[in-house]
């Protein structure tokens, strides 16, 4: 069933701006009742490479493995003669995980502070215009950014005044700047924390079929 499925999927074409085929398109994974397309990876892709450039040191790309330290280079969909899929198994696991975050929190109200985009370079980064005339995908991927952060990063962490007084008693030496640095450290770790655990949570909530 799975290979028939495949198969109806083979032969929609998917053609660059220039007009000249770039791959078959063909079924990638199911997430709920919604099939992804080769054609909807390589549209992310694109998304993910302005991403990237706008913000390096992102959090949820750090945590789904979509930064460049984990994915130093974003593989390239638009080969003529199709991708082995096997071969980027990796990536799309993480494209994957993505997809479900955005499935899972669905049509929550996150509203993006558009204030908060005026420090961000967008120089060499193929992104024109403001926010408003971003692309969705792009808008997206802001949208889900400012999810995580809300939630994981450092100044989303709280310590109660027991845990402060424990990593003293553990740091006694500790002081000014270095002990400040060192319960942000601590955030951190609680925040990667939490934030595997609700990705755990995310996945198991979320049924999926894969097709390569």
């Amino acid at each position: 069933m799975r290979l028939l499925f495949c198969f109806l999927f083979l032969c929609t074409s998917v053609w660059a701006k220039t007009g000249k085929l770039v791959f078959s398109d063909q079924a990638v994974f199911k997430v709920e009742e919604r099939v992804y397309l080769l054609s909807d990876v390589y549209k992310l892709g694109a998304a993910f490479q302005q991403f990237r450039c706008l913000v390096p040191d992102s959090l949820l790309f750090g945590n789904v493995g979509l930064d460049k330290a984990n994915t130093p280079e974003l593989p390239d969909f638009s080969v003529a003669g199709g991708v082995d899929l096997q071969e980027e198994s990796l990536y799309l696991s993480r494209v994957l995980k993505l997809i479900k975050l955005e499935v899972f929190i669905g049509k929550q109200s996150l509203d993006i502070d558009k204030n908060s985009l005026k420090d961000i370079k967008t120089d060499g980064c193929g992104v024109l215009g403001s926010y408003d005339a971003w692309p969705k995908d792009l808008k997206e991927l802001f949208r889900l950014e400012g999810f995580w952060n809300d939630r994981f990063s450092v100044d989303s962490m709280k310590l109660s005044d027991k845990d402060v007084e424990e990593i003293k008693l553990k740091n006694p030496k500790m002081k000014g700047a270095a002990l400040s640095k060192l319960l942000d450290e601590e955030k951190l770790k609680r925040g990667r924390d939490s934030a595997q655990s609700f990705m755990k949570t995310v996945e198991k909530q979320l049924g999926h079929e894969i097709f390569y």
